[in-house]
């Protein structure tokens, strides 16, 4: 097997690059959310960061692609500032402070009259400021994922959820729940006012052996109410947040459309991309897998993940990165006769290139449901069961299972390329987003949480033929010195506009109605996509043409060189015929000249 030396460089740059973004860009929603963000807000936030990459991202493009020079100068700046914004969202403090109580779980089963053991939780803050509801300060209505601890009892630990109470479901006045609440009290002083107790349905907790009361909890992911609460649009680190995200998404997808660029310039239009792209989703998936191994691991117990070891990670890759980029990445200098935009309008006012557009917009909203919502499905999952305690090693499990079928459709896409070409290949695409956006609809209502990584095995040729499908059309029909422009619209299409798409929707959709039914709805929708496609090939057969493509198929493929070969011959007899007659032009010429230079000597002599 022959190694191409000079490509060498741009593999381990896409694996440093990829595998640096996958201990950052997958978790964001997760992140924001432990952060204090709720999900439609955090949706709404990507959303916007990604629609902004729409005014900046083609500026710079069309900047590399006008002053060739500045291409590789503006690509290793464009990397330090990614690494520099990403890596300082680490550092962003939680916008909502961890509620810690004490007090002890109260059995109110015959009070309410269940068939199941019902407890409560009644005791009191322990910070002041979160006081009762009475108080009318910022006070908790409900929580998620608590964890109490009891050191006199057999179980030391427990989790379950806090659910708002209210004293009508025992039928009794507030007063009268107070007393008999307070009759129930043993570890608690009793002559604490009632105003201060705070009483919580606890949910997700069976019946048990111990008393447990006099326990300490704490609830990473409270909801808070009342006056004095500050939302997170009024916080500091919210737009902290936001910020270093927008910088960052700007720069990430103006380097993915340069490497993407800078691959093709190196190969070429008849190069294999997706083998180059591969080592990229190696990295991915590698690399987020020991991400998530690494963030269980040096987290403990503890429901408040620390991703500290994430940020390690993402600091050595992207180092390596910069340096290797830096040293060893050749940037190709690709000049255009014409100016660029002046190249590139023809081709945005032809109608199969737009309708290619919008075709590749959904097939970015499909892959925007899947990479930022399913890590939240799986967080709603593994509530209230023992995949909480390595959930960030599922995930990351789930990332690699992703890239271990993606990777290697990436090196064998070239086959399908050359025998289905790009269009087919993504009509093909939307077929299996069909099957993949059903199957995560059903394991997130029904399936264990582990059933979810068998539904990701799709993701190796919805991501790994649908984009690789969506580079190489868009390479093809791009003119001479502007692929890094084309390649930046087309990047813009599938993940500013396709990704923004996926969280507007996404964020108000799973918070509303859950995961589950969302994916159950795009399931539906992607069968009228998947026949729209079809559709539109079999109706529009300009749309499956490609002037500059090589990759023909079947017996028109053989026709088509034939064609190519006849003409060539054609030009070249036409060629050499002209070549012929202007050699017998110039004899015929010559000859003349010689008769008449023959008339003029004979003309001469009979004159003398």
């Amino acid at each position: 097997m022959r190694i191409n030396k000079k490509l060498i460089a741009i593999k381990a740059h896409y694996f440093c690059l990829l595998g640096s973004h996958s201990t950052v860009l997958p978790f964001v929603m997760v992140m924001a959310t432990q952060l204090g963000v709720p999900v439609s807000v955090s949706g709404t936030l990507n959303a916007s960061s990604l629609i902004i990459v729409l005014f900046f991202k083609p500026i710079i493009a069309t900047i590399a692609d006008t002053f060739p020079s500045l291409r590789r100068t503006i690509f290793l700046v464009t990397m330090c500032v990614s690494s520099v914004s990403l890596g300082c969202i680490y550092f962003v403090p939680s916008m909502q402070d961890i509620p810690r109580l004490h007090g002890q779980l109260v059995s109110v089963t015959q009070l309410m009259n269940f068939s199941d053991p019902t407890y409560l939780f009644s005791g009191k803050s322990l910070d002041s400021k979160k006081s009762a509801k009475n108080y009318g300060e910022c006070y908790m209505i409900s929580a998620v994922d608590c964890m109490a601890t009891c050191t006199e009892c057999s179980i030391h630990t427990l989790r379950f959820n806090l659910a708002p109470f209210n004293p009508t479901d025992m039928s009794l006045e507030e007063n009268e729940m107070s007393e008999v609440l307070r009759m129930n009290m043993t570890h608690l002083s009793t002559e604490e006012p009632p105003e201060v107790m705070q009483h919580y349905l606890v949910k997700g907790l069976s019946d048990s052996s111990d008393k447990w009361q006099n326990i300490s909890i704490e609830c990473p992911r409270p909801e808070w109410e009342g006056p004095s609460c500050q939302g997170v649009l009024g916080r500091w680190q919210f737009w902290m947040f936001g910020g270093l995200l927008i910088v960052g998404a700007i720069c990430v997808s103006t380097d993915i459309s340069f490497t993407d660029a800078i691959i093709m310039d190196l190969i070429g239009k008849d190069g294999n991309y997706g083998f180059q792209r591969a080592w990229g989703t190696i990295g991915w998936g590698v690399i987020s897998g020991l991400n998530g191994f690494l963030i269980d691991y040096w987290s403990g117990s503890s429901l408040d993940k620390n991703w500290a070891p994430a940020f390690v990670v993402f600091t050595i890759l992207c180092l390596a990165d910069v340096l290797l980029s830096g040293f060893f990445l050749k940037v190709p200098e690709i000049k255009s006769n014409k100016p660029v935009l002046e190249e590139v309008l023809p081709l945005l006012r032809k109608p199969h290139f737009i309708v290619f557009c919008i075709f590749t917009m959904i097939a970015g909203m499909f892959d925007g449901f899947c990479v930022y919502f399913l890590l939240l499905m799986q967080e709603d999952m593994a509530r209230g069961t023992s995949a909480l305690n390595n959930l960030r090693m599922l995930q990351g499990i789930t990332l690699f299972v992703q890239c271990s079928v993606e990777a290697p459709l990436m090196f064998v896409n070239h086959w399908f390329m050359r025998r289905f070409g790009a269009q087919r290949v993504i009509s093909l695409v939307f077929l299996l987003y069909v099957v993949r956006l059903f199957g995560l609809a059903a394991t997130g209502a029904w399936g264990p949480i582990w059933s979810t990584l068998v539904v990701e095995l799709l993701n190796g040729p919805c991501y790994g033929l649908g984009f690789t499908a969506v580079v190489v059309y868009a390479a093809n029909v791009s003119p001479k010195g502007t692929n890094t422009t084309v390649q930046s619209l087309i990047g813009v299409v599938y993940e500013s506009c396709g990704y923004a798409l996926s969280l507007l929707l996404g964020g108000q959709m799973c918070e509303r109605m859950g995961c589950p039914t969302m994916y159950l709805l795009l399931g539906i929708f992607s069968v009228v996509i998947c026949l729209l496609h079809v559709g539109s090939l079999c109706l529009w057969p300009s749309l499956n043409a490609d002037k500059k493509s090589k990759h023909t198929t079947g017996d028109q493929g053989v026709q088509d060189c034939k064609m190519d070969k006849d003409k060539q011959s054609s030009e070249i007899r036409e060629r050499t015929c002209d070549e012929d007659c202007k050699m017998d032009k110039d004899a015929h010429i010559s000859e003349m000249k010689e008769s008449v230079c023959k008339k003029d000597d004979v003309i001469e002599v009979t004159r003398l």
